[in-house]
């Protein structure tokens, strides 16, 4: 049996550090309750057992990441994610060009 998860991009991308620079990511955990799953709409998943449980019961831990350079999300880094860039290629924090998304330097620590 396979369980698909698909982020919600739309509430990544308002996270303050969930940005397309390099060593970005979010580690979430999937905490399984009873070695019980259901779908959607609360039926059964074909291929479970009896009372909806499964064969094999764990906990998973997934990193999300954003693919580095993609700064318009449309997964694949193309000239229009490279001229956003170069546009701003130069600003820094103060000036009205800066925007901290466009930024793929590593953070200074």
């Amino acid at each position: 049996m396979r369980i698909y998860v698909m982020p919600n991009i739309n509430d990544l991308i308002y996270r303050s550090d969930f940005r397309p620079t390099k060593d970005n990511g979010i580690l979430v955990d999937i905490v399984d309750d009873n070695c019980e799953v259901t779908d959607t709409q609360g039926e059964q998943i074909p291929g479970t057992l009896p009372g909806q449980l499964t064969t094999v019961c764990g906990d998973v831990h997934i990193t999300i990441r954003m693919l580095e350079g993609d700064v318009d999300l449309d997964c694949t880094i193309t000239v229009l994610d490279d001229q956003a860039l170069a546009f701003r290629y130069g600003s820094h924090l103060g000036l009205q060009l800066y925007d901290r998304w466009y930024d793929l330097e590593p953070e200074v620590v």
